[in-house]
Formats: C-alpha cells, structure tokens, sequence
C-alpha cells in the first residue's frame, strides 16, 4: 500500500506541477483524478497515522473541500463526481 499511494503522490505533485493555462489539470485529466481519489479514499483505513493524514491532505486538494476522516463521506463525493464525469 505504501508503494502504491508513493507512486500516486508522485503523480499528484505532478499534476500540481503541470497545471498552467486556462484548463485545470483535473480538466485534462479527470479520469486519473478520480482514480488517485479511490486510493486514497482506501487510504484512509490505513492502520497508519501518517497515511491517513497524507491520503485526507490530498483528497482536501481533489475536492477543494475537507471531508474529514470519514471514508463514507469521501465515497459519497467521489460517487457524486463519478456521475457528472465525462466519459
């Protein structure tokens, strides 16, 4: 699991990166938004303080919105997101 949220940190810090010009990174990318989102949504039941506070920072970024430590709450957002997303 370690490995796995590295790995999309990584890519987080890249996309925070690359976002320049009018369209969002998200905007370009929403697919690879909501995936990192599920991640980290599964994240938060880390038995891991550190984990859960990283996962929860960078879900507070996705969403523009702090949910909390509350998985069901995230999925909720992230259900929501999934609805309105483009194909």
């Amino acid at each position: 699991l370690h490995t796995v949220l590295t790995g999309v940190l990584h890519a987080f810090r890249q996309y925070e990166g690359d976002r320049s010009g009018k369209e969002s990174g998200a905007a370009r990318h929403p697919k690879a938004r909501l995936e990192a989102a599920k991640l980290l949504i599964a994240a938060l039941k880390s038995d891991e303080a550190e984990i859960r506070e990283t996962s929860r920072h960078n879900l507070t970024r996705l969403a523009g919105k702090d949910l909390g430590n509350d998985p069901a709450a995230w999925q909720k957002w992230l259900a929501d997101q999934e609805r309105v997303a483009p194909n």
